[in-house]
């Protein structure tokens, strides 16, 4: 009888051992989980603020008014619509007309990339991908001295430091001069969002 109280000790002991591993394994699965998601917002946040850090300075145009600027497709301050978004979005897939060279034989053509009728492949998209990243030829300049080359940035050999990578990031926020409009009078400026001496507004940011 005693054995049989002690066995049913024991097995109880293992269920519970069991219980609480599994419960253990669930909670680690869940923070893997949510670590995951965590890094993927971060890396698409990080993605929009590099794609507002790269657009250029608003340059007026006859649409800008007393002041009211229309900031058009890629300069700071522009918000995209939706009908802007189709209209960008159908650009980018227009397709040029084919143009037969010498790999066109027998009626049968060999569309290039870009031309209507090409479908890309996983080889074509490989070398598209390696054409954006191939880096052009160094050129010697006076910083050459005795076979020390110094390599400019986007040649081959060139190392980003981190003081090139500062220098890169403060010419893309350098301001540009500012430019009068007819909504210059009187001696007051209207500086416009990305000239010197323009300071952002609570409705200039919301535009942003």
């Amino acid at each position: 009888m005693l054995r049989l109280l002690v066995c049913k000790s024991m097995l109880l002991d293992n269920l519970k051992s069991n219980k609480m591993k599994h419960v253990l394994l669930a909670i680690v699965i869940l923070i893997g989980l949510s670590a995951s998601v965590n890094a993927q917002t971060t890396t698409q946040k990080l993605k929009k603020e590099k794609s507002k850090m790269e657009q250029k300075a608003h340059v007026c145009t006859k649409a800008c008014a007393e002041g009211i600027h229309m900031y058009a497709h890629g300069e700071k301050g522009h918000t995209c619509t939706a009908e802007c978004k189709k209209a960008h979005i159908k650009k980018k897939m227009e397709k040029k007309a084919h143009v037969c060279t010498s790999g066109c034989v027998d009626g049968i053509h060999a569309y290039a990339h870009g031309e209507k009728g090409h479908t890309c492949t996983a080889e074509c998209k490989k070398a598209h991908i390696k054409k954006k990243m191939e880096l052009k030829a160094h050129v010697c300049t006076s910083g050459c001295v005795d076979g020390i080359h110094a390599y400019a940035h986007g040649e081959k050999g060139h190392t980003c430091a981190a003081e090139c990578k500062k220098a890169h990031i403060k010419k893309k926020m350098e301001l540009k001069d500012h430019v009068c409009t007819d909504a210059c009078k009187s001696g007051q400026h209207m500086y416009s969002h990305g000239e010197k001496g323009h300071t952002c507004t609570k409705a200039c940011k919301m535009k942003m």
